[in-house]
């Protein structure tokens, strides 16, 4: 349950615990915004979608070692091609970007930028690495909601066929 505090004439502050027990607050400057705040957490708790704030400031590299490392399932030669897609494609982009940087502008120009350079196949197996990994940070609930590009497809020239 979150509860409001009136700091001075013209500051409020929103207390509330996270899922995990801690004491988080927020300040605001007019009681409207501290009520719709209070509001927006307690709904977001009592729904279990609160997501950490500061969790957007994970830097993507970080995130990407987490999930990779974390996956047993995987053959060999899966990690190995899907590492080979990170360190060639994807992390000289969005390496050093914080999970609240990348966009659905940000994702669009990375994969128009690859498309006119590579295989429509390379670019299409990125994004799809890519977008596993944003979805997978998202449904662990540890990492801010990253918006997506459901139907995805590079510009194809006439004259190309794509296998699928």
């Amino acid at each position: 349950m979150a509860h409001i505090q009136k700091r001075s004439e013209q500051r409020y502050r929103v207390r509330y615990r996270d899922p995990g027990g801690s004491e988080r607050s927020r300040s605001f400057p007019r009681l409207a915004d501290t009520r719709r705040f209070k509001a927006t957490v307690e709904e977001e708790l009592a729904r279990g979608l609160w997501v950490d704030p500061r969790a957007g400031r994970t830097l993507f590299q970080d995130l990407a070692s987490t999930l990779t490392e974390r996956k047993v399932n995987v053959r060999p030669a899966t990690r190995d091609r899907i590492g080979g897609f990170l360190r060639a494609q994807i992390l000289p982009r969005f390496g050093s970007v914080p999970l609240y940087r990348i966009t659905r502008h940000s994702v669009q120009a990375w994969v128009d930028c690859l498309a006119a350079t590579l295989a429509a196949r390379t670019v299409r197996d990125s994004y799809r690495i890519l977008a596993g990994l944003l979805r997978e940070s998202c449904a662990s609930g540890t990492h801010p909601t990253v918006p997506l590009l459901p139907h995805l497809a590079p510009p194809f020239d006439a004259g190309r066929s794509l296998a699928i």
